[in-house]
């Protein structure tokens, strides 16, 4: 898998693409690198553009149970950080909503949200911080 990840200061929140056949390991140093650059701060809001990520495949489950297992293991470093997905395709837009659910249910402060839309994302982006 590969990714882009945007940290210019405006709008005010981190941009990430991810294309490509994704593994759980991708997902780990994704997140590290996110989480471990010098622009982010716990609570961050993250748009992060998955519509041109391949499907997760047989692995799904088990590659977000161990994203929300990442991000529960750095909840310091992640703080109350709005996450945005956007997904297209009905395999990222399912295991979106369980990676919101996965998260949730171990006690992270972070809110996921799954949109259709990158309009409707980035504006609960807006709307989440004020």
């Amino acid at each position: 898998m590969n990714w882009h990840i945007d940290h210019s200061p405006l709008p005010d929140y981190i941009r990430a693409s991810l294309e490509g056949t994704p593994t759980l390991e991708d997902y780990q140093v994704f997140w590290s690198e996110v989480i471990g650059s010098e622009n982010w701060r716990p609570g961050t809001p993250i748009l992060k553009d998955i519509r041109n990520r391949e499907p997760l495949g047989l692995d799904g489950y088990a590659i977000v149970r161990g994203i929300a297992e990442y991000l529960t293991t750095e909840k310091e470093r992640v703080g109350k950080s709005m996450l945005a997905i956007v997904a297209n395709a009905h395999d990222g837009y399912s295991y979106g909503r369980v990676l919101e659910y996965a998260v949730r249910i171990r006690n992270s402060g972070m809110v996921i949200r799954t949109f259709g839309d990158e309009e409707a994302a980035i504006e609960w982006l807006g709307q989440a911080r004020h």
